[in-house]
């Protein structure tokens, strides 16, 4: 279902989708803005949840010196007494209730975001966005305690607490790093997913932030680290794969226009960086980007094109031949008989997709784009006779 065309676009001979929309379809543009609103939901959460526990406490008890700040509320919430001050106590309990309704509000948004993503093929996408968002809620809760308890240290983890290897990835440093991962895993995991499917996507996850960890615990000095951007490095290292592996299968317009968007992608991944530099975990980044290029590389997908020569039982194609992109095939002329078809035949056979396929998506262009087999194999023939 992920990769249908919903916008009813013609297909061409370059396959289906071409050229993409440069802006979004009419009819989604709705569904985009909601799930915008609902990818910044766990910040909204975060906010109000600082604020409105601020407040109250404000309101029942002084402050207490033991406690130390939520890391989350640190960036944007308001001082309880300055609150008050400002806005009296009336007006601020009214702000305290309105806060509260918007971020039940937010919060339905994310669930309507998430259910929306696991019925489109995405639930493991789904499962680590909710993650993300009990791991905030549990960081605002404790007020910076789970944070504290939960981040990547290497003394910790020498004296036994190993559950931080896998524990760094769920807490945040604050609204803006939360957003940010956020954001980035709404992006790019259900790009991932639908190409690659939950199990492969599921392993180059896990795979990508066990390579961070081991790279930040090595190379880092020694300092304490958190976030799940490590594996999100990795994530966009397999996309990057796997365009790098299939773009000869794309007319010449698409071929450019994703070279284009990667060197963007990859310009904004540099300055960054240099921007934040002191600030971040660059080699948590380097280690998962790493991890999820040489995880891609291994357990695919990794799409050829074979020619079936003839249909078998119950109306599936036997005896495919691998064609080196559709060109030469060994056997002669019996390709018409079954026609052109993908397989899926990565280095690791285990993961696999055992069903051939008619056409192969690829969603950095667009939600509905895929390149037909037909339409490859008749593209690169036209290349090679050229």
């Amino acid at each position: 279902m992920c990769c249908n065309d919903p916008g009813g676009r013609p297909i061409n001979r370059f396959g289906r989708g071409w050229p993409p929309h440069l802006g979004p379809h009419p009819s989604h543009r709705m569904r985009r803005l909601a799930s915008l609103a609902a990818a910044s939901a766990p910040i909204a959460t975060a906010a109000v949840a600082s604020v409105a526990n601020a407040s109250q406490a404000t309101a029942s008890s002084p402050p207490s010196p033991s406690r130390s700040p939520s890391p989350l509320a640190s960036a944007t919430a308001v001082p309880p007494n300055a609150l008050m001050e400002l806005l009296g106590p009336h007006l601020s309990q009214l702000t305290v209730q309105w806060l509260t309704a918007a971020g039940s509000h937010a919060q339905r948004l994310l669930e309507g975001h998430l259910a929306e993503l696991y019925q489109e093929g995405c639930p493991a996408t789904s499962a680590l966005l909710r993650a993300h968002m009990y791991g905030a809620a549990v960081q605002v809760a404790t007020l910076g305690f789970a944070t504290r308890l939960l981040m990547l240290d290497r003394a910790a983890i020498l004296q036994g607490q190993v559950w931080r290897l896998l524990s760094w990835t769920l807490v945040h440093a604050g609204p803006i790093h939360l957003a940010t991962n956020h954001i980035a895993l709404a992006k790019l995991g259900p790009q991932l997913e639908r190409v690659a499917g939950q199990k492969r996507f599921t392993a180059i996850y896990v795979g990508s932030a066990a390579a961070a960890t081991v790279f930040s615990l090595a190379l880092n000095g020694g300092r304490s680290s958190l976030g799940s951007s490590g594996a999100l490095f990795g994530l966009a290292a397999a996309l990057w794969r796997y365009q790098a592996a299939h773009s000869g299968l794309l007319p010449a317009e698409a071929a450019e226009s994703l070279q284009v968007s990667g060197k963007r992608a990859m310009q904004v991944a540099v300055g960054y960086h240099l921007l934040l530099w002191s600030r971040l975990d660059i080699w948590a980044h380097v280690g998962g980007a790493l991890g999820g290029g040489a995880l891609a590389a291994l357990l695919g997908p990794d799409f050829k094109l074979v020619k079936a020569r003839g249909p078998g039982p119950a109306g599936w194609p036997i005896n495919l031949v691998q064609l080196p992109f559709g060109i030469g095939a060994r056997g002669g002329s019996g390709a018409a008989a079954g026609g052109m078809l993908f397989r899926d035949r990565p280095m690791w056979s285990m993961f696999a997709d055992p069903e051939p396929r008619t056409s192969i998506p690829f969603p950095q262009l667009g939600p509905a784009y895929s390149v037909t087999a037909a339409a490859a194999a008749a593209a690169l023939g036209r290349g090679r006779r050229h």
